[in-house]
């Protein structure tokens, strides 16, 4: 498991982690789980089920290439970009 990237709030913990997904019987590839996780204040994160875990977006991305222009690099890039408006989501619509 790795956190990207993190945004705290008064009340949330907002991140993007990566966890190994299983490989499901496919033959190629090096799949992962690309989730945005919102969690109370000063809880440590330790998996998506556990207790006050809400799991905002999932993906799941070959990780086999992560350069710039990879799928995987785009939707984790995605995902960052995304994470301020699921941690203020009243900013979002003031500024519309």
């Amino acid at each position: 498991m790795k956190i990207h990237a993190e945004i705290n709030t008064a009340e949330f913990r907002f991140i993007v982690v990566e966890a190994a997904s299983s490989n499901g019987g496919r033959k190629f590839g090096n799949f992962v789980n690309l989730r945005t996780v919102k969690l109370p204040a000063g809880t440590e994160y330790t998996h998506a089920r556990q207790k006050g875990a809400e799991v905002i977006e999932s993906w799941e991305v070959d990780s086999r290439n992560r350069g710039q222009n990879s799928s995987y690099a785009r939707t984790l890039v995605a995902m960052i970009r995304e994470l301020p408006d699921h941690a203020w989501p009243e900013a979002k619509s003031l500024a519309a």
